[in-house]
């Protein structure tokens, strides 16, 4: 009979102190960019979108509407854009000779949806093609063979 009280209470406290539900959902606010960017040399402007990607208390769904939550606030960040040849870093607009693209802010009114409409985007007009584009008149196609983007970007 002892023994079997003995058992029971055992199986008592490991039923008890055994398993616990605590699951933290939300981790403690930590900042950390996105990245959208799909560069085109055939266009003449380039877009950067970068983004917060947020966690916090509350519903997330009314956090993605307010701009402050997904968009880095104007001048916080900096968008550059380098270019490389075989490892050496080279003039990221050949033309130019710019080293560097710096991109610019600006705002823009974008679809309705999850997230806030005003979106920030970084914007550079410089080109990228290592030549300048001869166009054909007749055509209106480039006919200049070195017009060319060639390199790494970053």
């Amino acid at each position: 009979m002892n023994l079997q009280r003995f058992f029971i209470v055992l199986i008592s406290l490991f039923g008890f102190n055994s398993c616990k539900n605590d699951l933290k959902v939300n981790a403690p606010y930590k900042e950390i960019p996105s990245v959208y960017a799909v560069l085109n040399p055939q266009e003449k402007v380039q877009i950067i979108r970068v983004n917060k990607v947020f966690l916090g208390e509350g519903d997330a769904n009314k956090m993605a509407q307010i701009s402050d939550s997904i968009n880095y606030p104007a001048g916080e960040i900096t968008v550059t854009l380098n270019r490389f040849l075989n490892g050496v870093q080279v003039d990221a607009n050949p033309i130019l000779k710019k080293r560097t693209i710096v991109f610019r802010d600006s705002m823009i009114l974008a679809s309705e949806g999850a997230f806030n409409r005003n979106q920030r985007v970084y914007v550079a007009y410089d080109d990228l093609h290592v030549d300048t584009a001869i166009i054909n008149p007749s055509t209106g196609l480039n006919i200049n063979q070195k017009w060319k983007v060639e390199g790494d970007y970053v």
